[in-house]
């Protein structure tokens, strides 16, 4: 069976006026920062609804490593 990843509760993020996301992560401490061009679908992957099926490749095995994405209890 897939292990299925979503975002934490414990994120916050904002937009800077270039367009890039600045995020962080309360429960790991965490913070990030992603370029205005990758902004958009970051946005979409990090939604309450977000489901990511590992295994995870780039920016969202990056996100799951902060601890932005998590195993769901």
């Amino acid at each position: 069976m897939s292990e299925i990843y979503v975002p934490t509760k414990f994120m916050a993020h904002t937009q800077m006026e270039d367009g890039a996301l600045i995020l962080y992560c309360a429960m790991t401490g965490a913070i990030g920062a992603i370029p205005s061009d990758k902004a958009g679908m970051l946005r979409d992957a990090l939604k309450r609804n977000a489901r990511h099926v590992a295994p995870l490749d780039g920016i969202i095995e990056d996100l799951k490593r902060g601890g932005f994405l998590i195993l769901p209890s």
